[in-house]
């Protein structure tokens, strides 16, 4: 599929029990789970980066509006779980300079390696107090859509490239990708 052509639905549902939204509504907040920490053991595993996964964060939802039994029984409960909808973008965009951010956060201005101006979902006041955030992905890049593959390249991606003194992370394949069924799952290649 051309994710470039995507639109998000108007929706996303998520599925849990009362407790956890009684947090979600006392503290105002959507908890997300490191990818280690999802029922699904590949989403936080590479070929080249062992326990990647631990620094990525998600949390999980569906746009199929039709109510589904199977998410009622793994995610909620079929007598006192409920499902919540949200739209799909509902952060709020925070921009700032190269220059407020060096003065709130005291890194040297010419030690951030980003254009003059930056974007993140978390106030630059948050910055002061230790809080970190990732810049503000460009289109849909926060938001990834699950696909179902039983390409093992794609399961469980090799992330890392290098050109001369750096290194890049290849971040999009983390998380992106489950088995079609799970006796397909493979196993991790050394």
């Amino acid at each position: 599929m051309d994710e470039s052509r995507f639109e998000w639905p108007v929706m996303l549902w998520h599925y849990t029990n009362l407790e956890s939204l009684a947090l979600i509504l006392t503290n105002r907040t959507l908890r997300l789970m490191p990818l280690t920490g999802m029922d699904d053991p590949l989403e936080s595993q590479t070929r080249d980066v062992a326990n990647l996964g631990r620094f990525f964060f998600a949390s999980c939802w569906t746009d199929d509006s039709q109510e589904s039994i199977p998410m009622w029984k793994m995610y909620a409960s079929l007598d006192s779980g409920i499902r919540i909808g949200l739209p799909p973008m509902p952060f709020v965009k925070h921009n700032y300079t190269k220059n407020e951010f060096s003065r709130i956060t005291g890194i040297p201005i010419d030690h951030i390696s980003a254009a003059d101006t930056m974007s993140s979902f978390m106030p630059l006041e948050d910055f002061a107090k230790g809080l970190l955030s990732p810049a503000f992905l460009e289109g849909n890049g926060v938001l990834q859509k699950v696909h179902y593959t039983d390409a093992v390249d794609d399961l469980v991606p090799r992330v890392l490239s290098t050109d001369g003194n750096s290194a890049k992370v290849a971040t999009s394949k983390m998380g992106t990708y489950k088995p079609v069924f799970d006796s397909l799952a493979p196993t991790v290649p050394t």
